[in-house]
């Protein structure tokens, strides 16, 4: 996950939201103002920012060269 782009993903950012979130698979706040981009791309050259557990606010209208997405279903 982490390299090649930075993956835009469905959740909401909360700076504390992982405090008292569930431990296994959490889903993120149910609403706020900034979205979640994760992971990490080459462009960023900060080893913090190249690991898959890495996140970051973005604006939902936010555009960044190193941002992308990843088609996923839940089964």
């Amino acid at each position: 996950m982490a390299g090649n782009v930075l993956e835009w993903v469905a959740d909401y950012y909360d700076a504390d939201y992982y405090v008292s979130a569930a431990d296994t698979n959490p889903a993120g706040p149910a609403s706020g103002m900034l979205r979640v981009i994760r992971g990490g791309s080459h462009p960023a050259l900060i080893d913090a920012w190249m690991q898959a557990t890495y996140r970051q606010p973005i604006g939902e209208s936010g555009r960044l060269v190193d941002v992308g997405f990843r088609c996923a279903r839940n089964p």
